[in-house]
């Protein structure tokens, strides 16, 4: 009785290993661990890209941080590093993005001579409200000239000239007084012209020169 016992412990000896094994698994699964090949696969390209982060992470002279980000502005974080923070500047469509011009028409960008032409002369916008919103500012411009406005220092004499300025708060344009003329300003000799010219306006033209970006 006791030889045949022994014969059949140890020929279950095997799996009773596995089974041992597999509790005590099971005693110390984390469960938060991957359950399945993908999450299993997944855990294994997370701790990929961070090892990969880590790898990034190179030392360097101050002299070769400037020859590799040049003047751009940087944000020291609570850790102490350093990140460098990406220009702002006028949007730029990439090949075989839609953009519009002031046709309102949708166009194609082909990085061609045609779309290089339009986006030099301020010519190529995001969305067709900014499209429309320049060309209400464009036939603001044409009624100003067209009511006596003149630009820059065209006819000037030194002395009291009249302007058009936007109050932003109120959204209505007003005439005043300046000596001063900038270099894209229309300025008026007479006060009635002036007055003439932003009368002349529509409510969209109004809109626009008085458009501060706080509206998108």
């Amino acid at each position: 009785m006791t030889t045949d016992l022994i014969l059949t412990l140890l020929l279950f000896a095997p799996c009773i290993l596995v089974i041992v094994t597999e509790l005590c698994f099971v005693e110390a699964y984390d469960p938060e661990s991957p359950r399945s090949i993908s999450e299993i696969m997944n855990k294994a390209d997370m701790i990929e890209e961070r090892i990969e982060r880590r790898e990034r992470k190179k030392t360097m002279t101050l002299n070769e941080y400037i020859a590799e980000n040049g003047d751009k502005t940087i944000e020291i974080q609570d850790d102490g590093t350093i990140r460098v923070l990406e220009d702002k500047g006028p949007w730029k469509p990439e090949k075989g993005d839609y953009y519009y011009t002031v046709d309102l028409l949708a166009t194609s960008w082909d990085a061609d001579r045609t779309d290089y032409c339009r986006l030099e002369l301020g010519n190529v916008f995001q969305t067709r409200e900014e499209a429309e919103r320049m060309v209400h500012r464009l036939k603001a411009r044409k009624k100003f000239l067209d009511a006596g406005g003149h630009e820059g220092m065209d006819g000037l004499v030194f002395g009291d000239r009249y302007h058009v300025y936007p109050q932003r708060g109120d959204k209505i344009l007003m005439s005043a007084k300046e000596r001063n003329v900038t270099a894209f300003d229309i300025w008026f000799k007479t006060e009635a012209d002036c007055n003439r010219a932003i009368d002349s306006l529509t409510k969209d033209e109004v809109a626009a020169l008085c458009w501060t970006g706080d509206e998108e």
